[in-house]
């Protein structure tokens, strides 16, 4: 019985492996017929789970999911982890982002995943539901979001958590018993021991002690006698390497909170409990320079945390993150963690694993924070909003705000945008309601959107805020407006100075006999000044007055600046450096004349007017490592310098009590260039640093120096009147078809071979315009042309630029990603923005 029982299994083993192998040929012959066939994988009993990965190989025609097999060893992989997977004739990291028990390829011909090389998974699931919507509005590669979720040298394990030994106090004595137990004379193992006692009780701090620091205090025989007698315990411990360890912790300073900053908390901290308003969770905190908006960050997000939850704090430039990382850590102590691409790389993995541990709370940093590590958030702040580095212009190309609205609505969380001017778009769509009255803001112009800008200005202590207002319709935002400075102090005066009439007079100095006159009552009053020119450098340009040549970088197309630190020309595209020239190289003239004025000429014409003071200056030339910042404002804040010299970087976020004076120096920069967004900047520009003067007791004064003293933008930056300048602003653009009331898109084709690079803008011209027929009535505009700038880094660039109307068909836009993807080669390279900040 036994031994007919045992054929018989044979037999149905024998016809089941037959079955098998017949199942597989005919799902291998559909699918060469590119029929889809679908079956689970077994051998017997034994059952495969697959899982689906994306590569680490940044090439888009890999930029797929591949089906791999996981063995029984890593049956505990979930989506998120990293793993090393076969591919090719190598082995490489990929990233798991789903896991299966079925596909649509032989099993036999699925290779296995060889190992993870972490114990946790790296990327959260938030992470791939942010990188799935990325992928299909901005056109990326799936690859290049998701390391975006990674600090960057945790691929391929370059970076990897720091160990050291640690000695701590034994818990079998007291220290009564370990001292009495010690020979006479041994004083420094006595000494050793009572010190850490005292570390053991937090009277120092820390409860134990490197290894490393005790030997070069006390003596490495000491340590070694104690720990044979049991009295000390030596492990390996993970040490975390803090950033800006230079940075003086300064103390939390609890405010008063004015009715306006209460209002708008209430607002913001209420909208995540209540259905009633239906734009309920994100905000436009419009509010005056010094109004406290970061006290009203600090309260929301200590209210979130007490709810549990976590917060995602942004500014616009690294060289911000320290002081709003010494504000946070004042009150919120080690729960902050701090993510940008300025950290050292040991720091920036640390500070991203004590977030993904959850040893930190709140994330602060530049635009990548806003992928930070956290779960269950309940808070995400971009201040400065209107700032234009919130848009990377780099792959991958993306919007930082796009990104924060997904993880708010992911997370039910509050996204407030603050600024105290706010970019054209966000107060459109704090502002704009479609379907409801027409405010004076929009009767100037004709719409097919009515748009209704809210009256939400403060009214004595109250403030308004407006979101869903009963017009049959909804903005976008609920705007907040805080329009009174925390001290009651008036914003500063401001006094326009005409260039033209200077140089009539007979001053051709760089600055007008206005400004030094202020600046000399300045200090003689012991007060500071800060002076702001948006162009760095000595000057803009070397220029042959007899020939016309102009200095111009090998490979770029734009013309060298001059440095006289190191007497040198370099080009601010690709950091190239050229020796100075003493002749005209093209016709051997000494006639050399030096064009525009940067940070360097005024820092060493202010020490020449004022040879007795000091001056700083803070710019992207002197603040090449990430102490200098640190170093340069703290020199400044402690009044042992006199004058700060710099460019953007000192427009935002500083409060210098002691500035009464601020110098405006060429305010028309940003005017000279040919963007539709340039009077929104220097109007942005104007607003921002005028704001660092009169932050104390005293008002402050601004000097504005001007060749274009009538120009609209000066009347509104004067008055601080940002609703008048942005009706005037958003008339034009919207009279004018550009954003927010069209969409750009920029295709670019970038080569080393200037031919390659035209023919391939004229192949996909011609096949854009082809496909794009049957939607004419939504393109304002089509065209091709060489880019502004026509060479960067020996490429050769070469653009298309089309506007959409607003709120066009998504078939456009994937038939304008579907061609662009044909168009590239290994020659050539293509890539499509969306409303690009620079159309250079």
């Amino acid at each position: 019985m036994e031994v007919f029982l045992s054929k018989s299994v044979l037999r149905v083993r024998k016809k089941t492996k037959k079955l098998n192998n017949l199942t597989k040929k005919m799902a291998s012959k559909l699918q060469r017929k590119k029929y889809f066939f679908r079956f689970n994988y077994s051998a017997g009993s034994k059952k495969y789970m697959i899982a689906e990965v994306i590569v680490d190989v940044a090439a888009s025609e890999v930029d797929r999911v591949f089906d791999y097999v996981i063995p029984k060893e890593l049956s505990f992989l979930t989506e998120g982890y990293r793993v090393l997977v076969p591919f090719g004739h190598r082995v490489i990291e990929g990233f798991v982002i789903s896991i299966k028990n079925e596909s649509g390829y032989d099993a036999d011909k699925l290779k296995e995943i060889k190992s993870t090389p972490d114990d946790y998974p790296v990327i959260l699931k938030e992470h791939l539901y942010l990188a799935s919507a990325m992928k299909d509005e901005f056109n990326l590669r799936y690859v290049d979001i998701l390391r975006l979720f990674i600090p960057a040298q945790m691929r391929r394990s370059q970076v990897k958590e720091l160990k050291r030994l640690v000695v701590t106090l034994s818990d079998n004595y007291t220290l009564e018993q370990m001292l009495a137990s010690l020979r006479k004379g041994a004083d420094t193992q006595a000494e050793l021991l009572e010190y850490l006692s005292l570390l053991d009780r937090g009277v120092l701090g820390e409860k134990s002690e490197l290894m490393s620091s005790l030997t070069k205090m006390f003596s490495a025989a000491s340590i070694r006698a104690l720990q044979k007698k049991g009295f000390l315990e030596i492990e390996s411990k993970r040490q975390f390497r803090p950033p800006y360890k230079k940075l003086v912790k300064r103390d939390d300073k609890q405010h008063t909170l004015t009715n306006e900053q209460k209002n708008a908390i209430n607002t913001i901290i209420n909208s995540t409990m209540s259905d009633k308003v239906v734009c309920k969770n994100k905000f436009l905190l419009h509010g005056v320079t010094a109004s406290g908006k970061t006290e009203v960050y600090m309260r929301c997000i200590q209210h979130f945390l007490e709810q549990g939850k976590t917060a995602i704090m942004l500014v616009p430039e690294i060289s911000l993150t320290p002081q709003t990382f010494n504000t946070l850590r004042a009150r919120f102590g080690s729960s902050v963690a701090i993510l940008h691409s300025g950290l050292s790389v040991g720091e920036r993995f640390d500070e991203w694993c004590r977030l993904i541990n959850g040893e930190a709370h709140i994330a602060i940093g530049a635009r990548s924070a806003i992928f930070a590590p956290l779960e269950n958030v309940g808070i995400i702040i971009i201040d400065e909003e209107h700032d234009s580095s919130y848009v990377s212009d780099n792959n991958p190309r993306y919007c930082t705000k796009f990104v924060a609205s997904l993880r708010a609505d992911y997370n039910n969380a509050a996204l407030v945008l603050g600024s105290a001017t706010p970019s054209i778009d966000s107060y459109l769509k704090a502002t704009e309601v479609v379907g409801g009255l027409q405010s004076d803001a929009g009767k100037a112009t004709k719409q097919t959107k009515v748009t209704k800008v809210n009256k939400t200005r403060a009214s004595g202590d109250n403030v308004v805020a407006s979101g869903d207002n009963g017009l049959g319709g909804a903005t976008e935002y609920t705007l907040l407006e805080m329009q009174t400075r925390v001290n009651q102090n008036p914003l500063p005066k401001t006094v326009v100075v005409n260039m033209s009439d200077e140089i009539r007079a007979g001053n051709k100095s760089i600055f007008s006999r206005f400004l030094v006159e202020k600046i000399g009552a300045a200090l003689s009053k012991n007060m500071q000044v800060m002076l702001f020119i948006n162009r760095r450098g000595y000057a803009s340009f070397i220029r042959c007055v007899e020939c016309g040549y102009v200095a111009i970088c090998e490979a770029c197309d734009v013309s060298l600046s001059y440095h006289r630190d190191d007497n040198s020309l370099k080009c601010h595209f690709c950091s190239m450096r050229y020796n100075i020239i003493s002749a005209c190289p093209k016709c051997d003239s000494s006639a050399l004349r030096q064009g525009a004025v940067g940070t360097q000429r005024i820092a060493d014409e202010i020490k020449k007017l004022f040879p007795k003071i000091n001056v700083l200056r803070l710019d992207h030339d002197t603040t090449k490592n990430k102490d200098d910042y640190i170093n340069i404002l703290s020199s400044f804040a402690n009044e042992e310098a006199q004058v700060l010299v710099g460019t953007q970087m000192i427009t935002k976020g500083h409060d210098f009590k002691n500035v009464c004076l601020v110098g405006i120096l060429d305010a028309d920069i940003s005017l000279y260039f040919t963007d539709y967004k340039s009077t929104e900047r220097t109007f942005q520009l104007i607003t921002q640093v005028s704001g660092r003067a009169g932050r104390d007791e005293r008002q402050g004064m601004v000097v504005l120096q001007t060749y274009r003293p009538t120009h609209y933008v000066y009347s509104y930056a004067i008055k601080n009147d940002y609703l008048g300048f942005y009706k005037k602003e958003v008339n034009i653009r919207q009279t004018t078809n550009f954003p927010p009331f069209t969409k750009i898109v920029r295709i670019l084709a970038v080569s080393e071979s200037e031919q390659k690079a035209l023919d391939t803008t004229q192949k996909l011209s011609f096949e854009l315009r082809e496909a794009l027929k049957e939607y004419n009535k939504h393109i304002v505009y089509f065209g091709a042309s060489r880019s502004p700038i026509n060479k960067i880094e020996h490429k050769f660039r070469f653009q298309i630029l089309i506007r959409l109307k607003r709120n066009e068909p998504r078939e456009i836009m994937q038939k304008i990603f579907d061609i662009v993807n044909k168009g590239k080669t290994k020659q050539v390279n293509v890539f499509a923005e969306i409303n690009p900040q620079n159309l250079s």
